[in-house]
């Protein structure tokens, strides 16, 4: 492949870049208080950054910035259509830059891509946060059974592309969080000071009373004093968690 040189954008005639990574300052003119001088061309220094990136340091009308040679790369000679925000490097090897190693990617992209090359790899602190959630482990034994009989076959509201009016009332029940037996560990009992009602989980209130749980819950935490006007008596409900 030859090497094949372009101007930078927004250095132009001042420094080009090649197709193999490389980055150079072009021969000019320049002024001082002596008169004219030239400034030779010549092929750019580069350093390592701290994410191990290949940078150079440019100026224009005295202004200096610090650029990674990927992106000059990929700004200047690949195509970008969709506008996706960031250049990888496709054998993993960061200092790498000639255009057949560079491709422009997603965030998603880039983070895949470093995870199937082996450039990042899960922690087992983090595989064990993994297997807790896939196995549930936040429920008790018995209420993972019980959500194991509900995905099964019949059993199970979300089976099936057509549900009959069975299906249909298991599936409102459960996304109204009525599945019996069923709660999140974390739910809390909750009391109506006002009439003295005691609620297993916030949803019963909403339901019973139309309030919002969002309202319930700030109630309950001391945001707010009260939360929802009792239908009939029209008094103020306060709700506190019952410990």
């Amino acid at each position: 492949m030859e090497e094949v040189w372009k101007d930078i954008k927004g250095f132009e005639e001042i420094y080009q870049v090649s197709n193999f990574g490389r980055v150079k300052s072009l021969l000019r003119k320049r002024r001082n208080r002596n008169g004219y001088f030239y400034i030779k061309e010549k092929i750019l220094k580069q350093s390592i950054n701290t994410y191990g990136y290949l940078q150079v340091c440019l100026y224009n009308n005295c202004e200096r910035s610090v650029k990674r040679v990927h992106r000059l790369v990929a700004e200047t000679f690949i195509p970008n259509p969709s506008n996706k925000p960031e250049v990888n490097h496709i054998d993993g090897n960061k200092t790498n830059n000639k255009i057949d190693n560079l491709e422009w990617v997603t965030s998603k992209e880039n983070i895949t891509h470093a995870f199937k090359i082996g450039l990042r790899t899960v922690t087992e602190e983090q595989k064990t946060k993994l297997r807790i959630l896939r196995t549930g482990k936040k429920f008790t034994k018995e209420q993972r059974e019980k959500l194991s009989e509900i995905r099964k076959g019949e059993n199970n509201p979300f089976y099936g592309k057509h549900h009959n009016e069975k299906t249909k009332n298991k599936i409102s029940e459960a996304n109204k969080g009525k599945m019996e037996g069923i709660k999140h560990p974390r739910c809390k009992k909750i009391i109506c000071i006002t009439t003295g009602e005691i609620f297993d989980y916030m949803k019963q209130a909403e339901d019973k009373y139309g309030i919002p749980k969002s309202n319930i819950c700030k109630c309950c935490k001391g945001e707010i004093k009260s939360a929802g006007k009792h239908p009939i008596t029209k008094e103020k409900m306060i709700w506190k968690y019952i410990e």
